[in-house]
């Protein structure tokens, strides 16, 4: 059960850190200095998805396990899968 819990909840972060850098990438054209942008989004999404799958992974299992961090990261992958396929399409 706390693999599936962590699958669904990677797959949230996935597209929280995927949408994020989208719109990161869709903002630098119109910045004077596209360079904080860059380094604040990325900085930003990586310490919110690492906290987050921490954080889950620990107080759902109580120690650091192999298999729900690995579901975190198959749900995580999901999204990215999903949502490259959803941008691609769009003209």
């Amino acid at each position: 059960m706390a693999s599936l819990i962590t699958a669904v909840v990677g797959f949230g972060l996935g597209c929280f850190y995927f949408v994020g850098l989208w719109l990161t990438v869709q903002q630098i054209a119109k910045m004077q200095q596209p360079l904080v942008l860059i380094l604040l989004s990325f900085g930003l999404r990586l310490g919110i998805v690492l906290l987050g799958g921490y954080q889950l992974i620990h107080s759902l299992t109580g120690q650091l396990e192999i298999l729900p961090l690995l579901a975190c990261v198959a749900g995580f992958l999901l999204a990215r899968t999903i949502l490259i396929a959803r941008i691609s399409c769009q003209p």
